[in-house]
């Protein structure tokens, strides 16, 4: 599988690249070695090794007349420890572009997305990006794409797509980005469900970049995602500011609404705080993220986040990057997260929130990787 994906890539790449010299065949191949501690008596400790965001794409833009243009996209993720990887998964698209900005249709990163790499959890990697809803509202899967159940999300045991999570790729969509006028730019993204109840998302941004600022507001809503008739949304607020090429500060706040027939909708807030030190190859960074105790009540199916007095959790994160070159890193980083008494957050590529053995605990995980990009 592996080869004949690879060599479809290649040739796909080639032959556009002989037609019209516009075309670039990217990748990355990050592998960790991770070690988890600190769950209940007999889950024991963990040692693994996993592949965190490979890929391979190809990109390309063709000129078209006078400054409009045509851009695509072909990215597929590879699980680079065990092989395979399904063509097309990651970014896939086809748009315009021009002096009025750029307008993509395909499966797409939401606007939401657009912070992540700001101050979101995950920023050397993705092993705390991923099952941990309340601090980042990002889940196990994507929306609406192959495979998905909108509309099936108020019965438990059902919801296997996470139709909880925002920050996600959207299939079934249509997305368009402005140019930037004086560090300002705004983005909007429609998804559609295309199914018998209109599940619905929407995505937009407003995002400013200048004067080493860097930041903006998001909003994403849902419609009829989880089920008939119910609307959720979220909010989030993220800034960062670079003091000059070795200080960097960022953080945002986040707020989810989830509907809840016959109960009391879920709300919860999360923030976070980070700082990075930048010398030569060196980074270092250090982050704190908070997640709320949810308010209102728990809905039918669980929602990645936990309802009620000793809900809270905090997740702490060290990490250290060395650039062997301008491609190549060597990475480590610590990462210990602090349940409360009545939540179960834990690591991605490890379980789902609430998994047993993780309830009031405070697991840890280690990590050293090494990554290239291509």
């Amino acid at each position: 599988m592996r080869g004949v994906l690879c060599g479809v890539l290649l040739g796909l790449a080639a032959a556009s690249a002989w037609a019209q010299g516009g075309t670039v065949v990217y990748g990355r191949i990050n592998l960790v070695l991770a070690g988890h501690a600190g769950y209940a008596p007999g889950y024991g400790h963990s040692v693994s090794e996993n592949s965190l965001s490979s890929r391979l794409g190809i990109k390309g833009r063709e000129a078209l007349t006078g400054d409009l243009a045509a851009t695509y996209v072909i990215e597929t993720g590879i699980g680079a420890d065990t092989g395979g990887g399904s063509l097309g998964n990651r970014e896939t698209s086809v748009g315009l572009a021009g002096g009025w900005g750029q307008l993509r249709v395909g499966y797409m990163l939401a606007p939401f997305d657009d912070f992540h790499g700001i101050a979101g959890p995950g920023y050397f990697n993705n092993l705390s990006n991923d099952n941990i809803n309340g601090f980042w509202a990002n889940g196990y899967s994507n929306l609406l794409g192959a495979g998905s159940k909108p509309c099936d999300g108020t019965v438990p045991g059902t919801d296997d797509n996470n139709n909880f999570s925002f920050d996600g790729r959207l299939a079934n969509s249509l997305r368009y980005d402005s140019p930037s006028l004086k560090g300002w730019q705004v983005s909007t993204h429609m998804a559609l469900g295309e199914s018998g109840c209109s599940a619905r998302v929407w995505s937009s941004k407003l995002q400013y970049t200048a004067k080493g600022w860097n930041g903006g507001l998001a909003y994403q809503a849902h419609r009829n995602l989880r089920g008939a008739g119910l609307d959720d949304h979220a909010l989030l607020l993220t800034v960062s500011y670079r003091f000059n090429p070795h200080y960097y500060v960022a953080g945002y706040v986040q707020h989810l609404r989830y509907a809840n027939p016959g109960r009391v909708s879920l709300r919860q807030e999360a923030a976070g705080i980070l700082g990075r030190y930048l010398a030569g190859p060196h980074i270092v960074e250090l982050a704190l993220y908070r997640a709320g105790a949810g308010r209102g009540m728990q809905t039918p199916a669980f929602s990645g986040i936990f309802v009620g007095e000793g809900a809270r959790a905090y997740l702490a994160s060290m990490a250290y990057h060395y650039g062997l070159s301008a491609r190549t890193d060597l990475w480590a980083q610590v990462e210990q997260l602090h349940n409360g008494a009545q939540s179960g957050y834990d690591f991605g590529n490890t379980g789902k929130a609430g998994a047993a053995g993780t309830m009031g605990r405070h697991p840890a995980a280690f990590l050293i990787g090494l990554r290239h990009d291509f």
